[in-house]
């Protein structure tokens, strides 16, 4: 199971004065994110939420197009169609993110580059699952 920790920043400048927190969407908060295997966090500013099949093939197929050349993607492209095929590679992206949890340093190119280059990318489709559970409003800010 991949997870995506999400941690809250604070509201961002632009919504200081203009929002009420209380009020405020996922949108309106800056977030870092981070690829986990674990549900539990240790931060109290800190959610985990699950990551969808759907966002973890886009994600994979982000990384594969960017990381290989046009008649290689071409046709892996078609292999991915194949529902065996996006599964082993959630597979291998799941043993890659659990790696470099274990190791405390990137071992794994796949969870690094996805993680690095491709997460924020998708940052609407967190923040709509983010809005469907209750994510901390409060963070703590250093000034």
């Amino acid at each position: 199971m991949i997870y995506i920790h999400c941690q809250n920043l604070g509201l961002r400048f632009s919504y200081i004065k203009t929002i009420n927190i209380l009020d405020a969407n996922a949108e309106h908060f800056s977030w870092l994110f981070k690829l986990s295997d674990k549900e539990e966090v240790k931060d109290q500013y800190t959610v985990a939420i699950k990551m969808p099949d759907e966002l973890a093939d886009n994600l994979i197929w982000e990384f594969i197009s960017s990381n290989s050349t046009y008649t290689l993607s071409t046709f892996l492209g078609e292999m991915f169609d194949n529902d065996e095929f996006r599964k082993m590679f959630r597979e291998q992206l799941e043993l890659s993110v659990h790696t470099n949890l274990v190791n405390r340093r990137f071992c794994g190119d796949m969870a690094k580059k996805i993680e690095q280059t491709h997460l924020d990318d998708h940052e609407q489709a967190i923040f709509d699952l983010l809005n469907q559970i209750d994510f901390p409003r409060w963070a703590e800010v250093e000034i």
